[in-house]
């Protein structure tokens, strides 16, 4: 099924990939098709496994993030009564939630020539997974970096990685969260958690909620 779905995905991009050699326009498949870089352009399966990148993360990361954002703030209430309070807090909230509980575990980057790193040598071509979950409570810059506050104060975290490979996605993802919890915040009048139903967690390079059993007033 799997398989499937890839091959009449990387279908359809061709075509209209060969439409766009043809005909190119503003969208972004025509810039990547037509932008040079050094004389050279990426070939049509490289944009076709971007686009894939790109729909994925667009769908999964702002839903577990959406998740992950409603379970910290039920099981820290006081913190989520005063988002409820306070609109101005979700925000910061949002960003706790991304250093401290990380949708996105790691970071897969490829070594490009040889190198030491930390005292490890690397050969050209080694895979290293930059953990984001551990830097984001790394004790030297964090205090106390178990807890969830949304109040802190230390700077940025890392949950978007850093750099040129930034997630190019992060302001989009954190608009839909923030869209997202506001509505159920308030259209879910006294949401809370169901007792009795612990949440369960999946996933460690790519971090969501499988369940989260909640009640609210109607």
């Amino acid at each position: 099924m799997a398989d499937r779905s890839v091959h009449e995905f990387d279908a359809a991009v061709g075509l209209l990939l060969e439409r766009l050699e043809r005909e190119p326009d503003e969208t972004a498949l025509s810039r990547l098709l037509h932008t040079e870089v050094n004389g050279q352009r990426l070939t049509h399966q490289e944009i076709a496994s971007n686009v894939k990148l790109s729909l994925v993360g667009g769908m999964q990361e702002p839903r577990d993030l959406i998740g992950l954002t409603t379970w910290a703030l039920l099981t820290h209430p006081a913190q989520g009564a005063a988002v409820t309070a306070d609109a101005t807090l979700l925000k910061p909230a949002i960003e706790e939630v991304l250093r401290c509980y990380a949708p996105v575990g790691t970071a897969t980057r490829q070594v490009t020539r040889p190198t030491v790193l930390a005292g490890v040598p690397l050969e050209r071509g080694a895979l290293v997974g930059a953990v984001l979950a551990s830097a984001n409570r790394d004790e030297r810059h964090w205090r106390d970096p178990e807890r969830f506050d949304l109040h802190r104060a230390e700077g940025p975290h890392l949950a978007f990685a850093a750099g040129p490979h930034f997630c190019l996605g992060a302001w989009l993802g954190r608009q839909i969260a923030g869209m997202g919890i506001q509505l159920l915040l308030a259209r879910l009048p006294n949401l809370r958690l169901a007792p009795g139903a612990p949440a369960t967690f999946h996933g460690w390079e790519f971090r969501g909620l499988r369940r989260l059993h909640v009640q609210w007033d109607s």
